[in-house]
Order: C-alpha cells, then sequence, then structure tokens
C-alpha cells in the first residue's frame, strides 16, 4: 500500500506553462502562446521557455509479509532544503529503514533522519578551497577540477556520516516508551533489542548519494541493468569480522552468522547488543 504519512508527495508537473509578463506590463494578446513543453515556462518578452526545477516522480509499497506488525518504514522529504553546496538547487531526501525488534527505532528515523541532514548540509559551506590547491595559478585545470570533486565528495561524507551518528545515538538513548536516557523504567533488554537498517539516497541535480547502515539495498535501473548503489554489511564479511573481532566482538552461528548470535548484520542503528562502532557505509 501506498505510505501516505509521508510530506509532499509531489508529482512532476507535465505541460504546464503560463505567462509571464516584466513588473508593470501586460502581456500582449496579440502573442501566440508556445507549445507546452514539460518543465519549461515561457518567457514572453523574449518568446523563449527557461527551465525550471522539478521534483521528481516518487512511488513506494511496503508489506508486512508474515510479521505481526510493521516494523519498515519509508521516508520521502521532496526539495528538503538548498544547501551551499548544490548551489542553492533542491535536495531531494528518500529512504528505507527495516526495523528489528519492533518500529520504535525505524519510526524514529522516519522522525528524525532527514532533519540531522538538513541541519548539516545547511551548514556545510559550498565555497571552501578545494583541497588545498594553491592560488598561484600554476595547478592545470584538470588537476583543479579533479580536487574540487575530491573534495566536494569528502562534504558530502562528513555530513552523511554525522547524520547517521547523531542518528544512532539518539536510538540508543531513546526508550519505546518514549523516554529519554536515565529516565526510563523499561527492562534493559527490550531497549537494547531495538533497531534498524537504513538506506538513505539524497538526489540534486548532478548527484546520487547514498549511504547505508545494514542490509538493506540500493540499486539503481540504468538502460534496464541493475546497478548496485551499497553493499551489505554482514557479519561473515572479511573486512566486517576482522573489525568486530579486534572490538571485542564475536560471530556465531545461528542459523546463519550473527553477532554475539544475535544481530544478522555487522551494523545497525540502535540495538546496542552486538554493535561494535565504525563509520557508517557511503
Amino acid at each position: 500500500m501506498l505510505n501516505d504519512d509521508d510530506d509532499n508527495y509531489s508529482q512532476q508537473k507535465r505541460g504546464k506553462c503560463r505567462r509571464v509578463a516584466s513588473t508593470g506590463s501586460k502581456p500582449s494578446t496579440s502573442h501566440t502562446r508556445k507549445e507546452n513543453q514539460p518543465g519549461k515556462l515561457p518567457c514572453v518578452a523574449e518568446n523563449k521557455c527557461i527551465p525550471t526545477a522539478l521534483e521528481p516522480v516518487i512511488g513506494c509499497i511496503s508489506v508486512a509479509g508474515r510479521a505481526r506488525e510493521m516494523e519498515d518504514t519509508v521516508s520521502v522529504r521532496t526539495s528538503l532544503c538548498r544547501p551551499d553546496i548544490t548551489g542553492q538547487q533542491p535536495v531531494h531526501f528518500l529512504a528505507v529503514y527495516d526495523g528489528h525488534g519492533g518500529p520504535h527505532a525505524a519510526e524514529l528515523c522516519k522522525e528524525r533522519m532527514h532533519v540531522f541532514l538538513e541541519e548539516d548540509l545547511m551548514r556545510v559551506s559550498g565555497t571552501e578551497s578545494a583541497g588545498g590547491i594553491g592560488s598561484n595559478g600554476q595547478e592545470s585545470k584538470k588537476r583543479k577540477q579533479n580536487a574540487a570533486a575530491v573534495e566536494l565528495e569528502d562534504r558530502w561524507r562528513r555530513a552523511m556520516v554525522r547524520s547517521f551518528l547523531r542518528m544512532d545515538e539518539v536510538a540508543l538513548s531513546t526508550c519505546v516508551c518514549g523516554s529519554v536516557g536515565d529516565d526510563c523504567e523499561c527492562r534493559s533488554l527490550q531497549v537494547a533489542l531495538t533497531g534498524t537498517t537504513a538506506v538513505v539516497a539524497v538526489l540534486t541535480d548532478q548527484h546520487i548519494i547514498v549511504a547505508d547502515c545494514g542490509d538493506s539495498r540500493a540499486v539503481l535501473c540504468r538502460g534496464g541493468r541493475a546497478v548496485l548503489l551499497s553493499h551489505n554489511q554482514m557479519p561473515d564479511r572479511p573486512d566486517e569480522l576482522r573489525r568486530i573481532e579486534a572490538a571485542g566482538g564475536r560471530i556465531l552461528f545461528q542459523d546463519r552468522p550473527r553477532v554475539e548470535g544475535i544481530l544478522a548484520m555487522s551494523r545497525v542503528i540502535g540495538f546496542s547488543i552486538g554493535q561494535y562502532g565504525g563509520d557508517f557505509q557511503l
């Protein structure tokens, strides 16, 4: 079924044009209106069409399957913000959270993850120096462009990682009863076993930025072929296995490899049992 709780499910505007007149004057009645063109507005004064920003067409479906209750959530926020890092162009936020042990952590992510990301993005400057490029004019244009691209990627990475870490801290300190920190009187086991995966995609006019935690997957369809945009973080993956064991954790086999015999993935938001830190995948 469609998730109607998310705000701003705006459909793409197709073929809708209106006249634009300069201030203090009216459009000429003898002007012949140009044929509608998707995503463009005609300029009466010059009889030209200028591009306008279009929101993406988005659809989602959620199926509980054999679970007693729906523990997963979907979050869609079109035109979340217009940060400097994109040149004030809109940022669209899409996310799926696969809850475990109840819907609590997934619902928290739905409420706050995009808020944390927006706060981080709006603090990121779009005019930072490109990786320490000098000002003596001797560097080649290509080198400057490459350095600028690396710096841009690094700024996106830092913003996404900070948002995930902030979300994880909130999920670990907020109980299913709504209490935060020491105010909670619930059983500690109930709090510890609630968690969620997260896969977040941010769309701009030029880039798709994906960050993930756990085993939820992002896939891009290009020319009829599937292109993986994320990689599942599983306990038996060699790099994850080394990281967990170095942090003092164990991988036990309970129908499949699990962290401490419980967690079927190697990273998660919330779910304090078997979580051993480390940066989130981007």
